[in-house]
């Protein structure tokens, strides 16, 4: 049971190596991923909720590229953790949500990825955390996750759209910038 839950979660690790446009998902989607067990990165309106697992190397590079954009663009990210790529990322997931800080947690663990995936010790997941790491799965399986990375966007329409997978650097950052809030250019006086 165990080697297989490891080929499976391998499997869906490798699924993400290419970056798939989603469908325009149920229009309660996005309300439902705003109540996810998630940790919540940047300032502004939350754009992206990014499902994770925190032994995956996709995920672990679709982290670093968010990084870059935060500084350029005033948006908020929910990173939705769920475990289930290898035995440790259940405990890892638990890890960050139990975290002190978990946005620094999530850092620490990133930061340090190697070969073991993120650099954090796996914790025993509460009750509570247990159930919120379930849902977040649930919740990953209802958006129609391939794989993980999945990524979902809250479209000009208002609907939410997904990607499964590690989006290329530009098609993320054309995305990025296309959702981040438009700011009015002041004129210079004469």
């Amino acid at each position: 049971m165990k080697v297989h839950a490891m080929v499976l979660g391998l499997f869906l690790c490798a699924q993400s190596a290419c970056a798939h446009a989603g469908v325009v998902v149920a229009a309660t989607y996005w309300a439902r991923l705003q109540t996810a067990a998630s940790i919540r990165e940047g300032h502004g309106p939350t754009a992206f909720a990014i499902f994770f697992d925190p032994n995956c190397p996709y995920c672990h590079h679709l982290y670093a590229q968010v990084q870059t954009l935060l500084r350029a663009r005033t948006l908020t990210v929910e990173w939705i953790p769920v475990g289930i790529l290898t035995l440790s990322s259940f405990g890892k997931a638990a890890a960050l949500l139990r975290a002190p800080h978990p946005r620094e947690a999530l850092a620490a663990a990133e930061n340090g990825f190697g070969p073991g995936g993120g650099a954090i010790v796996p914790r025993r997941a509460t009750a509570s955390i247990g159930r919120a790491l379930r849902i977040n799965e649930q919740l990953l399986g209802e958006g129609g996750a391939q794989g993980v990375p999945f990524v979902v966007y809250r479209g000009a329409n208002g609907r939410a759209h997904t990607i499964t997978g590690d989006p290329p650097s530009a098609r993320l950052r054309a995305l990025w910038t296309r959702l981040a809030p438009k700011t009015k250019r002041r004129r210079a006086k004469p």
